[in-house]
């Protein structure tokens, strides 16, 4: 007996050591988590019990062998002995005695590796779980065996020592040679078990994806390196204010622009830098890098013919990247160790920056070397002017000093002259003067001489006793004039005379330093008049060197130190625009901006796990990969009996039809759902139905809002115990009502709703039947009025149906008109590019001209222009070279050309030698095998030339235009005849080309008047139409037909509100349909009343007690400390994001520690169908991280709306320099575009059977004539929803602007014609069109006015969406600036909008604005972008419930907007050609809505600018 060796014993009380592998738990704690699955009647007391009734020892039966591992690669143990299979599944034939311990519907599976060891081959199981008992493929290799079963181990001792383990088998002394893993076996497994029939296409799919993963890992990390030192961060306080305001004072406001730049007054929000009058607050963060100028321009390249730096390209960049400031340097170490700094350190000491609002560069000058150089500049001025000074007082002194010296010598002979003329005066007077003594000085000191002689006489001559006094007196007067007889007056005299002389000399002395000091000032004064000129003029060229040297030093300065400034202006991180004085320290600190790589690391993380184990086989459903890409080849399902118990009664049949197909699905089901079509419902209802099978349900999808959706619509029960998944850390955990923390709350809910909807519905009996009947009579008595004024309804229809059939005819007739339009068209575009290409001597037969005629063209050319004598080029070239060039550089070029030269003899030769060069190489430059030697020799020749020609005189040639125009040796032996020979050439040139262009213009002209033709027959049709439409309204208009309509619409209504008031959910057609299910219902009600009126007797009091006992706070608070961890052990329902995380714990989400609860793991708590919704917009890669949680997959969305998005489509060629050429180019980037963007639901939907996939056709969402908009990307298949849904969907506007009636009550459509072109910023790829801009603004501020004045109106919400992002900014900026308030819009459940369409998918507003943005200023050279994306216009124009307003450029996009519009359902043939869409989407508004213009909207100053 061949036996099934399968070894329990590595896993069975032991976990994976790898928590990312998908069965990381032990099989012990698996089969714990099937036992909570099988009912209690059929639960057995152990895991070996489990297994030995699934997978019997010594009884033979049928096993499936899978291998979903596409590797097939056995791999090797650490000794090298033994070699394993990995990741292969066996699945029991379902048996009887299988049946009494599983499931109904379920089997089991076991997932482990074939183990060859010896003799022992055996698999070795690591996963077991319920698999739906459906799930099979045909590829499954069946063997018949008998199970032999391990589950201990037991050591033994050996032979050498030691001991070894081994297993314990359920079968005694079983012969392992019997086992079925044979070598052959395993060979033939291998070989041909594959879960797809071509395998191969796995391999190529996981090859072209694991090379996107490398790809992706590899520019992350050149993506990091991305980090910049920051010269300064700081908070900045600033003030914002409108346009309107700033042209009232715009002086004022000029003085106070924010950092004084100009920049913050362009645009609609003037930024201030202190807060003037109307100014609020816009604070922000102001980041400057710094580069000094001169390299940064060095460092310039040219790229797509602009000069541009790479690293200005990086700096502006980084207002699109993830980006945060912090202070530590991002390639420093880690303070916990040797590793690189952690983000979170980054972070932790960093700033997180909101939305980048404005990039400013400008030049820093080094001012503090200027003002240094100015300083210098003025000492030296004066060092120089004062040294000029000291040398001419040099020389000044010098001269005058000599001047002095003569001069002085001059006056020395006059003085002495006159010493000698005076002297000799004195000497001659002396005599006659002592003769005289009359000088009475000198008299006045001989009498003063006498009488000193009389006293000294007096006094020594004493009188004798004896002496007479007579005697006495006579001797002394003796004695007296004998004493003055010695008196020598000469010498008085001469003493006198002495003195004059001495005076005179000090006079003549004195005078004639008087006289030299006058001579020396003369002189002086005289000399620097000499000399003024020469120090001025000395002093000026002084001045000027030194002015010249300032200048050359300034330039010097300022070219190589000047800096280039990017400042960086980012809105706070902070939602609300705060920021605490402690973060404002923060980000003044900070010192680097860095990338943020930390939410795409994850992501491709995850990305590559997913797509590895997918490959290796570690799925839940060992057939997922036939799924997803051989669904072609699954079987017909057949869904479960239609008696179903419906959870959501307002299901309609088709949404019922998906549900009974997602439940009974054999693996996977697509649901396609367009527009309002209610995905959101079938989900709901899906989940519900699954957790009635009991079965665990993961909802995911790309957004968060999308789960939140599904989340709120599911069925209030009990059995739904719901749990949302999103990090504390995230902005919408705030939101979450499903957070694990809530799980009793949510309970206690579901329970208490219904048991009050019971009460409510038991107490209010009486009083319900009684208003019941009332409202239903009323309606039934409304509709018997309507019934009366049928006839004129019916005969009003019946025209509007003619006219509308005749509408479409002629709609049929202008799309033929506008086909052969478009042929026309392109036969034009191909004639005009002919021409031009023949006016610029283009002759390159290219794929889109006439490539017959141009070729005709060079055949009547090239005879002209014979090998020796023109230059050896193209011939277009030769021809653009020739029509170049003028008359007066022939002439100039001429005489540049000497013939008789050496140097134009060596030009000559070398040329030659050139030409003989290039004879020795092949096409590709290479020079052939035996002309190497030649080529060597020719070679030296033109070196030895070359350097001849370096030392001979005249001017080189080599730049000369005729150079290019003729052979050089021609051109210097016919220099005479050059310039007659260019003319003549030009003339022949110039005469056949006329005669090719006078061809073209002649078909031109026949085709643009068959143009022309069909543009009036379009016209006169379009007229037509226009004619039918407006008769349809005057039938519309006329009041009888619009009392019955009123009437009708008001019946309708009132219908809607007794379905809502009654709760009766169930959909109906017509008004008919809907007052039967009124009378069903009521008779239901009453007969379920009477039925249960006594069990209710005792219910109802009970059942209301516990409703208010457990929405009591108090007792929710108590039991959630009790019960949550019990419910979370039962949660059956998950919901997370496609790429999160599937592991949480309580360090990411508080709930969990909270209440004690380990952490969850998505992988392990058994998920068996994993729902995805808005699918279109995820890429495989994406899709696949979910998928592989589940066994089941429930693939929901729409293919018409958007697909995903590659981020990298938009590289150009320079974006892959410096990039590793082997992991990314061109090339491959295209290829990564096609499989990124590749929608794979689509492509699964038009595969895969029609038992596994439904559309929805019935949409809930908008009114009628909204859906008409939008519906021609669905080929008119889409119906509305339920009756009265027009009445239901009506805005009840009508609203004037410029005297003209531009919204009305009864139109839902409308287009606004926009003539302003668009413009987009320097380092922006985005768009903005600032006319489409005001024109929104406005309708808002009209609108909100409206509604402000009409109190009694509902309140409406309003989205604004625009085709790119920098028009959304604009928008807000517009809103903002202008104060525009949104007040009187319905904001508190759905805030207004403005955003992208990538943001709005999934959403929708009762009025919508949708802005397209595109009007560039020449069309025919522009690419449409994304007006051609018809996925993104589809979701732009189906958003709105009430009111649609497009807002864009008419003729551009009726010009540009021809798509290819492939079939919904992938049928060849089916699809729509040429199809112009926006033709169709305008035809439609004109028939249900309105066209008017920008001026209608605007005031008039702004149509005027606009305009």
């Amino acid at each position: 007996m061949a036996y099934l060796f399968l070894s329990f014993t590595d896993r069975l009380n032991n976990g994976s050591s790898f928590k990312s592998e998908l069965y990381n738990q032990s099989l012990t704690e698996q089969f714990e988590n099937i036992q909570k699955r099988i009912p209690l009647d059929r639960q057995v007391g152990s895991f070996t019990s489990f297994i030995e009734e699934c997978f019997p020892t010594n009884m033979a039966k049928k096993y499936y062998l899978s291998c979903p591992n596409f590797l097939r690669e056995k791999e090797s143990s650490k000794s090298g002995r033994v070699q394993y299979l990995d990741n292969v599944v066996v699945r029991p034939e379902l048996s009887l005695s299988m049946r009494r311990v599983l499931p109904d519907n379920q089997n089991i599976i076991l997932i482990g590796k074939i183990v060859e060891g010896g003799k022992k081959k055996h698999l070795e199981v690591k996963g077991i779980q319920l698999i739906d008992s459906t799930m099979s493929s045909p590829n499954d290799i069946v063997i018949s065996a008998a199970a032999c079963n391990s589950f201990a181990e037991e050591k033994r001792s050996s032979l050498y020592g030691g001991t070894f383990t081994i297993n314990i088998w359920s079968v005694p002394h079983v012969d392992y040679e019997d086992t079925v893993f044979t070598p052959n076996f395993v060979y033939d497994l291998i070989q041909s078990c594959w879960t797809v029939s071509k395998p191969e296409q796995i391999r190529q799919s996981y090859n072209i994806w694991n090379k996107y993963i490398e790809f992706r890992k590899y520019y992350l990390q050149e993506q990091s390196k991305r980090n910049f030192k920051l010269d300064r961060s700081l908070f900045v306080s600033a003030y914002a204010v409108n346009r309107k305001d700033y042209k009232k004072n715009a002086s004022i406001y000029d003085e106070c622009l924010l950092d004084g730049r100009d920049e913050f007054k362009w645009g609609d929000m003037i930024v201030l830098s202190e807060k003037v009058e109307e100014a609020e607050e816009f604070p922000l963060i102001r980041l400057d890098i710094e580069r000094n100028r001169k390299a940064f321009i060095e460092a310039k390249v040219t790229k797509r013919g602009k000069l541009v730096n790479e690293e200005e390209i990086k700096i502006r960049s980084l207002s699109s990247d993830n980006v945060f400031i912090t202070a530590i340097d991002p390639k420093s170490k880690s303070q916990y160790g040797d590793k690189q700094v952690t983000f979170s350190e980054l972070l932790n000491s960093g700033y997180s920056l909101g939305d980048r609002f404005k990039i400013v560069s400008y030049d820093i000058e080094p001012t503090e070397h200027l003002e240094e150089l100015d300083l210098n500049y003025t000492r030296d001025i004066d060092k120089s002017y004062k040294n000029i000074d000291a040398k001419y007082e040099k020389i000044i002194k010098e001269e005058v000093k000599q001047a002095i010296a003569s001069y002085e010598k001059e006056l020395n002979k006059q003085a002495k002259e006159r010493m000698d003329s005076y002297r000799n005066e004195l000497d001659d007077s002396l005599k006659q003067d002592v003769l005289e003594n009359k000088d009475k000085n000198i008299i006045a000191l001989i009498e003063k001489k006498k009488k000193e002689i009389e006293a000294n006489v007096k006094k020594n001559i004493k009188k004798d006793k004896k002496e007479k006094d007579k005697d006495y007196e006579s001797r002394l007067k003796e004695l007296i004039e004998k004493e003055y007889s010695k008196i020598d007056v000469k010498s008085y005299y001469v003493e006198r005379n002495d003195a004059l002389l001495q005076s005179n000399a000090k006079n003549i002395e004195a005078e004639t330093k008087k006289l030299l000091a006058q001579y020396e000032s003369k002189k002086n004064s005289e000399f620097t008049n000499k000399y003024k000129d020469d120090v001025r003029n000395e002093k000026i060229n002084s001045k000027e060197d030194l002015d010249i040297k300032l200048k050359a030093d300034k330039e010097k300065a300022i070219e190589e130190e000047t800096s280039i400034r990017f400042s960086l202006y980012f809105r706070l991180g902070d939602t609300n625009n705060v920021i605490s004085d402690k973060q404002k320290k923060v980000v003044e600190a900070c010192e680097y901006i860095v990338y943020d790589n930390r939410a795409e690391k994850a992501k491709i993380t995850r990305q590559e796990t997913a797509l590895n184990n997918f490959y290796s086989g570690y799925v839940k459903n060992p057939y997922l990969s036939t799924y997803l890409f051989n669904p072609e080849e699954l079987d017909t399902v057949k869904a479960e009996p239609s008696d179903w118990l419906w959870y959501l009664d307002s299901l309609n049949e088709k949404q019922k039809e998906a549900v009974r197909k997602a439940v009974s699905s054999n693996g996977i089901f697509l649901l396609q759902g367009p527009p309002g079509t209610g995905k959101t419902q079938v989900i709901a209802e899906t989940v519900a139905q699954l957790i009635k099978k009991g079965k665990k349900v993961l909802i995911s999808s790309e957004t968060h809002k999308a789960i939140d959706n599904v989340f709120e619509r599911l069925p209030k029960i009990a059995e739904i115990v719901p749990i949302r998944l999103i990090p504390s850390n995230n902005d919408k955990k705030k939101e979450n009502e499903y957070d694990p923390k809530f799980l009793v709350d949510n309970f206690y809910l579901n329970v208490s709703s219904n048991m009050k909807k019971q009460v409510n519905r038991y107490k209010n009996f009486e009083k319900n039947k009684l208003e019941f009947a009332e409202n239903f009579d009323k309606l039934k008595l409304a509709k018997a009025k309507i019934e009366k004024s049928q006839k004129v309804l019916a005969k009003a229809n019946e025209d509007i149906k003619k006219f509308e059939e005749k509408a479409k005819d002629i709609s049929s007739k202008i799309s033929e008109l506008n086909d052969k339009k478009d042929l026309v068209r392109i036969d034009i575009d191909i004639l005009r590019r002919t021409k031009r290409h023949i006016e610029n001597d283009n002759l390159r037969p290219d794929e889109d001209v006439k490539a017959d005629l141009v070729v005709d063209l060079r055949k009547k050319l090239e005879p002209l222009f014979e090998k020796e004598v023109y230059a050896d080029c193209e011939l277009g070239q030769l021809l653009k070279n020739i029509n170049g060039i003028k008359n007066d550089e022939i002439e100039r070029e001429l005489a540049v050309i000497n013939p008789e030269s050496n140097r134009t003899a060596l030009e000559i030769k070398r040329r030659e030698i050139k030409a003989k060069m290039d004879s020795c190489k092949d096409e590709f430059d290479d020079i052939l095998p035996n002309k190497q030697e030649e080529y060597d020799s020719l070679r030296k020749q033109l070196i030895a030339i070359k350097k001849e020609m370096d030392t001979s005189e005249g001017s080189s040639t080599d730049d000369l235009k005729l150079n290019k125009i003729f052979n050089y040796s021609y051109l210097v032996a016919n220099i005479s005849i050059i310039q007659e020979t260019i003319r003549t050439i030009k003339d022949i040139i110039i005469e056949i080309k006329s005669s090719f262009i006078e061809l073209l213009n002649k078909d031109l002209r026949s085709l643009e008047e068959k143009q022309d033709s069909l543009d009036s027959d379009i016209s006169a049709l379009k007229q037509q139409i226009k004619n039918i439409n407006e008769s349809i309204i005057d039938i519309q208009e006329r009041n009888d037909v619009k009392d019955i309509q009123e009437a009708k619409y008001k019946l309708e209504n009132d219908l809607i509100k007794f379905f809502k008031d009654f709760e009766i959910a169930e959909p109906y057609k017509d008004v008919d349909e809907g007052l039967k299910i009124i009378k069903r219902k009521w008779s239901e009600l009453e007969d379920d009343f009477q039925a249960k009126e006594k069990e209710n007797k005792e219910k109802i009091p009970m059942y209301e007690k516990i409703a208010n006992y457990i929405t009591s706070e108090d007792v929710i608070e108590e039991d959630r400390k009790v019960f949550t961890k019990d419910l979370f052990e039962n949660a059956n329902v998950f919901g997370i994001t496609c790429t999160s995380n599937d592991r949480f714990s309580g360090r990411n989400v508080d709930a969990l520690s909270e209440y004690n609860i380990d952490e969850i793991d998505i992988k392990s708590v058994g998920i068996d169908v994993v729902i995805i919704d808005e699918v279109s917009k995820s890429s495989f890669i994406d899709l696949l991280i979910p998928i592989l949680y589940g066994k089941t997959v429930i693939l929901v969305g729409d293919h018409r709306q958007l697909p995903p998005m590659y981020e990298f489509s938009k590289l150009r060629d320079d974006d892959f320099e410096g990039l590793d050429d082997s992991i990314i180019n061109k090339e491959i980037n295209k290829e990564f575009t096609s499989l990124y963007e590749e929608c794979f639901f689509k492509t699964l939907f038009e595969k895969i059977p029609d038992s596994y996939k439904t559309m929805l056709v019935q949409q809930y969402r908008c009114h009628e004539h909204i859906m008409h908009v939008f519906n021609h990307f669905y080929k008119g298949e889409l119906k509305l929803g339920f009756a009265g849904q027009n009445n239901n969907k009506r805005h009840n506007v009508k609203l004037l602007s410029n005297g003209r009636n531009i919204i009305e009550p009864d139109k839902h459509i409308y287009f606004v014609d926009c003539k302003q072109n668009e413009t987009h910023e320097a380092d922006s790829t985005s768009m903005y069109n600032t006319g489409e801009a005001r024109v929104v603004v406005e309708l808002i501020r009209k609108l909100n006015t409206y509604f402000k004045s009409h109190p009694e109106l509902e309140k409406l919400s309003i989205g604004v969406i625009c085709t790119y992002g920098d028009q959304a900014r604009k928008v807000k900026e517009l809103l903002k600036s202008e104060k525009v308030k949104t007040d009187a819009f319905k904001t508190d459940v759905e805030k207004m909008i403005v955003s992208t369409v990538d943001d709005f998918q999934g959403d929708e507003r009762d009025i919508i604005i949708l802005s397209t943005v595109r009007n560039p200023e020449n069309p025919n050279r522009s690419n449409p972008g994304f007006i051609l994306a018809y996925q993104r216009i589809n979701v732009a124009l189906s958003r709105a419930r009430r009111m649609l307003v497009m807002v864009g450029n008419r003729k551009y996009l009726e010009e540009k907007g021809v798509i290819d519009l492939p079939d919904a359902y992938g049928r060849v043939g089916k699809e729509q050609r040429n199809f112009r869409v926006y033709e169709e989407i305008l035809s439609t508004i004109e028939r249900y809505g309105k066209v008017i213009e920008d001026i209608d909207v605007l005031d008039e100053k702004e149509a005027r600018i606009n305009g």
